[in-house]
Parts: C-alpha cells; sequence; structure tokens
C-alpha cells in the first residue's frame, strides 16, 4: 500500500511539475527561515549552559534610583568582590572578574619581537576556573591564577602567539607587566557572558588599574559572580550583600543603590543590563524574529493549501475514479497527506542546506558569534516536528477536500470549489491572509530602512568626517605634545588635537558631581573627556557660553571645565550663571565651569538619551591623537613615519572614527539585514503562490476566455475581469496590514532614543 502511495504521488509531481516546484521551494524558504532561527535562538538562550553549576551562579548587579528613574547596571565597583569574599558570613564562593579589557602584548623570539593587541584580557583568581567550566588542558593548576605574574592562554591565542612551540613557561609582556604562561584552555563557546582570550592573577588590578581598584565610585569594568550554596536563600544573601556593600557608601548613596542576585541563566537576554561585557541582545529582537519567521511559516503554509486545493480541480476526476473503483475516503486522505509529507521533507532538505549556507553568511558578518544547526537530538526532534507540523497543517485541508468530492459529478467535470460547503470563501480569506502578512512584512522592511537611514544622518552634534586616531602607550604629556606638532606638519593634517577618546566612542569615563551645597543624593554623573584646547575646533563643537579650555594644566585642586548645556540643565542653573561656579567630583576633586557647548551624542542613539558631559585638560590621561585629513586618501605611511620616530615596537593601528561609529551599529545592521531578509522571503513566496493559483485559473478558465475573446472582448477587459477578484484581496489585505504594521513598528522605534515619526 505505502509503495502504491509512494508511485502515484512520484506520477503527480511529474505530471505538475510547475505545482510542485512552487510548493516546495515556498515551502523550503519558510523551512529556511525556521531553521535559522531556531539556530539564533538556541545560540541566544543557551549562554553559558555548559557549566555545571549553572543553576547555583549569579550575577550581582545593581538598581539605583536616580532623577530620571531607575538605573540598571551588571558592570559594580571593582572593590565588591574582595570585600564579599572577606565579609560574607557562610561559605559561598565569589568570583571577581575585570574586564576584558584592551591590551598590547609583546613577545620576543627567535624571529625578532612579535607586538600583538588583544582586546579581551580578563582579570581574575582561582575560584574562576574552580567553578565555571573552562577547561585546563595544560598546564595549571589553577590555584596559580592566586599569584602575581600568572597568565592563563586559550588554545586559539596560544598558537597565534607561539606557533608549534610549547607555550607554557614562556614570557609574554602585557603592557608593562612581565608574565608567565601558565596553563592552555580550551578555546570557550562563543554563548559566553565572560569572553576571553588571556586570564591574568587579579592581584594586577591594583598595579595597572588603581583608580578603579579601591574606587567604590567608579563603574568600569568590575563584574561580581557568586556561586550559591543549595541550602542558602537568595533573599537572606542579598541582605548580607547590600549590609556589606552600603558600610561602603554614604548613607544617602546607601537609600538609593540596591544590590540584588541574577541567575546566570538570565545575564545573557536581559536588556536592562546592556552595559555588560558581552552583547545583549534586545528583547523586540528576539520577539519580533519569532513573529517574523512564524509568520513566513504561515505564508508558506497558507500558500501550499491554496495550491493544493486549486490543484485539486484537476485531480477531481482521478478522486472520482478511486471512490467509484471502492476506494475509501480515509485512504483518499492518506494518500493526500502522504504527497505533502514528501514535498515538506523534500523542501526541509533544502531548507536545511539553505539554512546553513545563510549561518556561514550570518558568521562571516558577525565577528563572536557562531550559529550552526548542529544535528544534535534537539535539532533533530525539531526538524521532526516541523516536517509533521507542517504536513498536517498544509496537508489536511485539501485532502479533506479532495475525499469530499462526488464521484458522479468529478466524472462529468461539475466539480467546483465554490459551492456546498463555503469552501471558497476560506480559501479567499486564507489568500487574503497571505497578503496581509507580505504587505505587512513590506512596511516593516520600509520602516527599518527609513530608521536605518535616519541614524546614519542624523547630526550628531560633532563633525567626524575625515577624523582619524592614533593611540599611544607610555608616553609623557612634554612626548605626546612633541608628536602632536610632528603631525601638524604634515600637509594632509588639517587640524591635531591630543585627548582621550572621541565625542562618540565605547571608551566612557564617568563621574559624579554636585554643587557644593548641594545633598549627596542630588548627585548627578557626567561623561568625562579629557581634551585639549585643539579639540571643540577639530570636531566643529559649538561653544555657547564662555571660553574654551588652554592646554595648561591647573596645579591646584580645581581643574578648569568646558561642559555641555545638558549638564547645566541638570543643575538647574542659567547658562550665563553657571559660568565660574565651582563643582565637586569623585574623591573631593574640584571644578569650575569656564565654557559652555552645544549637547552632543556621546552614545548610541537607541542607547541613551543626551547626556552630561565635561571636558578637561588633563595630560597624563591623553594617550591618542586625533587628526582632522583634508582628504579620505590612504595616508597610512606617512602617519605610520611619524609614529614610529617614538614607538617602534607597539602595533600602529589608526582608526577612522566615522568607521568607528558605524561598527559600533553593527549589531542594528544585523536586526536590520535580518528584518529585510524575511521580507524578501514572504514576498517571494507571495508572488510564487500568486503565480502558481493565476496560472491555474487560466488553464481552467481556457475555455470561458476564449468564448469572451471571440465576442469582442479585448485584452484589457479580461485582464481586468480576471485580476479584480485578486485585487479586491490585495486592497482589504492593505487596509487591514497598515494599521498593524504600525503598531508593532512603534513599539520597535521606541527602543531608540532618537527615531523616525510613523504616519499613516
Amino acid at each position: 500500500m505505502l509503495k502504491n502511495y509512494f508511485h502515484t504521488a512520484i506520477r503527480s509531481f511529474k505530471k505538475n511539475k510547475v505545482y510542485t516546484l512552487i510548493s516546495v521551494l515556498s515551502l523550503s524558504f519558510g523551512i529556511t527561515c525556521c531553521l535559522t532561527q531556531f539556530a539564533i535562538l538556541r545560540h541566544e538562550f543557551t549562554f553559558d549552559s555548559f557549566h555545571k553549576q549553572k543553576d547555583q551562579i549569579y550575577r550581582v548587579v545593581e538598581h539605583e534610583i536616580t532623577e530620571k528613574g531607575m538605573k540598571f547596571r551588571g558592570i559594580l565597583p571593582s572593590p565588591l568582590p574582595k570585600t564579599l569574599e572577606t565579609n560574607l558570613s557562610d561559605s559561598e564562593m565569589v568570583i571577581p572578574m575585570f574586564g576584558p579589557v584592551h591590551a598590547n602584548i609583546k613577545i620576543n623570539s627567535a624571529q625578532g619581537l612579535k607586538v600583538f593587541t588583544d582586546p579581551r584580557i580578563l582579570y581574575t583568581n582561582s575560584s574562576f576556573l574552580a567553578n565555571l567550566d573552562f577547561d585546563l588542558i595544560e598546564g595549571g593548576p589553577a590555584q596559580l591564577l592566586d599569584e602575581k605574574g600568572t597568565l592563563f592562554l586559550t588554545e586559539k591565542m596560544a598558537e597565534k602567539y607561539f606557533g608549534k612551540l610549547n607555550p607554557l613557561g614562556q614570557t609574554i609582556k602585557v603592557d608593562d607587566m612581565e608574565l608567565t604562561v601558565r596553563g592552555i584552555l580550551e578555546d570557550h563557546p562563543t554563548n559566553t557572558n565572560v569572553p576571553f582570550n588571556c586570564i591574568i592573577s587579579d592581584l594586577h588590578v591594583k598595579d595597572n588599574y588603581d583608580q578603579y581598584a579601591s574606587n567604590w565610585d567608579s563603574y568600569w569594568a568590575g563584574s561580581t559572580y557568586i556561586v550559591k550554596k543549595e541550602s542558602s536563600s537568595v533573599t537572606e544573601l542579598e541582605a548580607e550583600i547590600n549590609q556589606i556593600y552600603k558600610q561602603n557608601l554614604t548613607k544617602e548613596q546607601g537609600d538609593l543603590k540596591q544590590l540584588y542576585l541574577q541567575p546566570l541563566s538570565e545575564a545573557h537576554t536581559d536588556d536592562r543590563y546592556a552595559q555588560s561585557v558581552n552583547y545583549v541582545p534586545p528583547t523586540t529582537f528576539i520577539a519580533g524574529s519569532i513573529l517574523m519567521v512564524v509568520l513566513i511559516l504561515i505564508v508558506s503554509v497558507l500558500n501550499f493549501i491554496n495550491l493544493a486545493t486549486g490543484q485539486s480541480i484537476i485531480r477531481s476526476k482521478e478522486v472520482g475514479i478511486r471512490k467509484t473503483l471502492g476506494g475509501k475516503k480515509r485512504e483518499l486522505i492518506f494518500q493526500f497527506l502522504s504527497e505533502t509529507f514528501l514535498l515538506v521533507s523534500a523542501a526541509t532538505l533544502i531548507g536545511l542546506t539553505l539554512g546553513q549556507v545563510l549561518m556561514d553568511l550570518l558568521n562571516s558578518a558577525v565577528s563572536g558569534m557562531s550559529f550552526h544547526v548542529g544535528y544534535d537530538q534537539t535539532i533533530i526532534l525539531f526538524i521532526i516536528g516541523l516536517i509533521l507540523f507542517v504536513t498536517l497543517l498544509g496537508g489536511a485541508y485539501p485532502a479533506l477536500v479532495l475525499s469530499r468530492f462526488n464521484p458522479i459529478k468529478t466524472l462529468h467535470n461539475q466539480v467546483s470549489l465554490s459551492r456546498g460547503s463555503g469552501s471558497f470563501s476560506l480559501r479567499k480569506i486564507m489568500i487574503s491572509s497571505q497578503f496581509v502578512i507580505a504587505n505587512f512584512l513590506i512596511i516593516c522592511t520600509i520602516v527599518s530602512i527609513s530608521q536605518m537611514d535616519y541614524i546614519q544622518s542624523k547630526n550628531l552634534g560633532f563633525n567626524s568626517e575625515n577624523v582619524t586616531i592614533i593611540e599611544f602607550s607610555d608616553q609623557s604629556p612634554e612626548k605626546m605634545q612633541t608628536i602632536l606638532n610632528e603631525y601638524q606638519k604634515l600637509n594632509f593634517v588639517e587640524k591635531a588635537s591630543n585627548s582621550f577618546a572621541p565625542p562618540q566612542t565605547g571608551s566612557t569615563w564617568y563621574s559624579s558631581y554636585q554643587l557644593p551645597n548641594q545633598e549627596a543624593n542630588d548627585q548627578q554623573e557626567a561623561n568625562v573627556k579629557f581634551v585639549d584646547q585643539n579639540y571643540l575646533d577639530l570636531y566643529d563643537i559649538d561653544l555657547l557660553y564662555g571660553r574654551n579650555l588652554t592646554n595648561s594644566y591647573s596645579t591646584d585642586s580645581t581643574t578648569e571645565l568646558v561642559v555641555n548645556k545638558e549638564f547645566v540643565d541638570r543643575l538647574g542653573l542659567t547658562y550665563w550663571d553657571a559660568l565660574q561656579t565651582k563643582l565637586i567630583f569623585e574623591k573631593g576633586m574640584q571644578g569650575i565651569i569656564v565654557g559652555i557647548t552645544d549637547n552632543f551624542h556621546v552614545s548610541k542613539l537607541n542607547r541613551a538619551d543626551i547626556q552630561p558631559i565635561a571636558m578637561a585638560f588633563v595630560p597624563r590621561l591623553m594617550n591618542e591623537i586625533h587628526l582632522k585629513l583634508t582628504d579620505n586618501h590612504d595616508h597610512y605611511a606617512e602617519l605610520e613615519n611619524v609614529f614610529r620616530q617614538f614607538d617602534q615596537e607597539n602595533l600602529f593601528e589608526p582608526g577612522l572614527l566615522s568607521h568607528r561609529i558605524e561598527r559600533s551599529y553593527s549589531f542594528e545592521k544585523i536586526i536590520f539585514r535580518v528584518i529585510v531578509f524575511f521580507s524578501i522571503t514572504a514576498i517571494i513566496i507571495s508572488l510564487m503562490g500568486l503565480y502558481g493559483l493565476v496560472s491555474f485559473m487560466i488553464a481552467k478558465n481556457q475555455k470561458p476566455l476564449s468564448i469572451r475573446k471571440i465576442f469582442g472582448a479585448s485584452t484589457n477587459a479580461l485582464l481586468i475581469r480576471f485580476s479584480w477578484e485578486y485585487l479586491v484581496l490585495i486592497v482589504i489585505a492593505f487596509i487591514i496590514s497598515t494599521p498593524l504594521s504600525g503598531l508593532v513598528m512603534q513599539q520597535w522605534l521606541n527602543n531608540f532614543y532618537f527615531h523616525i515619526d510613523l504616519s499613516f
């Protein structure tokens, strides 16, 4: 019986090649999207799931009450983990982490000095490897991380730095530290919230980052994890942690700040803590991408049903003959479900191939991620479930329609889908649903394109065009001024500045500030930049009130400041009254406002509103040369020649600011590409289905069309008459989909502080 079903299905496929091809391709596109989305979601929702103690590991996070609402932090003051480790009454294990941070790597080899840069240097101790499953495959033990001078490398980095040499015992210079390789770790999965290439004992944090190591007001690179005992209560542990924490804060700060324990399983997907060490996917992206995949699958299935029910007219005689010869309704249903199963299985095989190609493209476009199908038990069950689900959903209705045909009417070509049980109206609903979804996705795509264009064209309050940034290491303020002077001699350098960080960048330095007569709970937080007097002119930042900074460092405790309007607005002062106003910053540092600029953006447009900004001249912290070039030509060689006059060892890595800003939106661009891809897929599926339906209707109505043509009907009249039904359905679909897409995309746009306005 099954063999007969198979042969019948193959004959039907060969006889109806166009129908078969369109059905398989449309289903395969939908299944491709499903498999790709499944791989992405599995990657995102299995972060750190490979740790055996994952259910007992918690990240310490902070909630702070501010004038603008609750502030959420996953990065905490660096002294916290050591303080908790010393004072916790129970035996919970505290895992301190500082970083990952950027560092210069130098290795003396037989071929000479090798120089690298590494953005993933992590400082921690032995508790990191004792409680997290990052496997030590050579060297060790983990307790060596409790000693100074210790460094552990991943396999990939060991091969990069030493090639085929045994890395154990080799010396590496990380910035100014001479360290010995004591262990090799297996390369960790990409889906971890703690990405690293190199681990260094956290005893070195105080040596290299003293300004953070003991600063309870600094939120830069410190993270704290706790391994909770099974017998411990989360609520009681949080209470004890807060008691210890607030002993190191002022009473006013303690009233506003509260620590909580966040399960490790939630650390990656909770976008309230988006400033964490690894990227955090927006919740709307996850929900939106799932919605789009479901819609595409629905379009694919509806397309299949519409084609199959249309095809049922052609196959009505086959059904009539089978019923006349004693074929049972149950057997007919099983026959057509079997055909659907074969089509869906073929579509799944194509979808698996296309899905892997698509994931390879995503992996190449997004560094630090690895999406793959991975044919394990989970994906196999998902594929089987998907095949059965689509088979039943897409095959049940056409099979029932075919099995209900009256054998006498089928043999006399008297079958019509528009009579009897109302199947025609249901078919209209299914066709309309296809158009609704396609229109919905088209509108979503148009809105996404408009928003990305808006982001790229919005005035940020500064000019980043043709600005090149060159970073130096271990240079005195006097030497940096000499370097600046040498660069200014180049004929293609229009303007030059010595500073720490451009206007918009991932490198941030925050400090609290207040008026001398204000209470501590009235403190504000500012983004602090260390710049010279050329900075404003180079970036075309408008100075509105007062004067610019001078390149003279104050020897007393008061530092001159140029601030933006938002900084003054937070103080509640007028701009003229703010000039010469003294302020108190962290650790008792004082500043005086000498100038006020227009507002400019220091963060991505979807991350934060305009922030308070303070700029000061502090030469010892200014390690970058910013150059405004007269053109966008390649001047790498000339720029490197000047660099090598002062630094013969470190890598020369100039960077265009415009490229840095563009890269900061890499995740948003991936979202945009996914939306466009899914939308195009839905449109293609709908067009394929429409082509199949129109082809079928033309073939079915050849005789009536020919008669009308003979009696003088024009081609345009026939075209209008024939397409009128579909035009009405498309208009209805547009009316339904427009407000729906507007509501959904407005929610997506709300993730951006600055976005386009929707108007329909």
